[in-house]
């Protein structure tokens, strides 16, 4: 079983859930936002990205597509065709740009 540590906010975590729920990899989404376990056990693991996966008993940190391929197909017997191990950022996030007139929305600190 594959322990998924996720947010809210990564277009990744979703991409890489999605791509799991797909090729039917076991696993299990620990929500570091809304699972106060799941959140100590990542500050424990002492992880700083989402998606970290824990797979055989090893911390694998973000979503390297090549290794996840090769580490599913190794423990698991799932194949993923290359072309579908890419996970992509959004060209223009809506929490990053305001469409009217590009600025960023996230207030920036003040001096």
């Amino acid at each position: 079983m594959v322990e998924v540590f996720v947010d809210d906010l990564s277009s990744i975590c979703y991409q890489s859930l999605a791509l799991f729920r797909q090729y039917n990899v076991p696993h299990v989404v620990r929500n570091i936002v809304h699972d106060p376990e799941a959140r100590r056990d990542f500050y424990m693991l002492k992880l700083q990205f989402v998606p970290s996966f824990v797979l055989a008993g090893r911390i694998y940190e973000g979503f390297n597509p090549n290794l996840m391929g090769q580490l599913l197909k190794m423990h698991y017997d799932i194949e993923i065709p290359r072309d579908r191990l890419v996970v992509g950022l959004p060209i223009n996030p809506n929490w990053w740009k305001n469409d009217d007139d590009r600025k960023p929305i996230i207030s920036l600190p003040t001096a």
